[in-house]
């Protein structure tokens, strides 16, 4: 048996492994998603899904009015998303450019959106 004197001089045991690189080393630390795709569906739960809110003549007619006085000028356009989740369901969105009016197909292109006249809710100039 040895005693404790003796064992505090003995030398410690050398690994004949090659040491790992720091980076791999510090890759075993990092970081990793245990549940695939749970941070998507939470941030999806969070967003609030509405039924389309029907539009009436006057609003249209009001919007149209909007849409031919907006040219090279930035605008603020507030548009409805349709879900993919939730047919029937969608939430309204806020986008905010200089808008290319296609009115032959009733359509904008504006922030890499192609919307429809249909889809466009308000449309009003942007603060800047």
């Amino acid at each position: 048996m040895l005693k404790k004197i003796e064992m505090l001089d003995m030398e410690g045991p050398v690994s004949d492994r090659i040491p790992m690189d720091r980076r791999r080393r510090a890759k075993q630390f990092a970081p990793f998603q245990a549940l695939k795709g749970f941070e998507h569906s939470v941030k999806e739960k969070e967003v609030v899904y509405e039924r389309r809110r029907e539009q009436y003549d006057g609003m249209r007619i009001a919007l149209d009015k909007k849409l031919s006085e907006i040219e090279n000028r930035e605008v603020k356009v507030t548009y409805y998303l349709e879900s993919s989740i939730k047919p029937g369901f969608g939430t309204y969105l806020d986008v905010y450019g200089i808008p290319k009016l296609f009115p032959h197909l009733r359509r904008m292109q504006i922030g890499g959106l192609d919307l429809s006249f249909d889809d466009i809710v308000d449309l009003e100039a942007a603060d800047v």
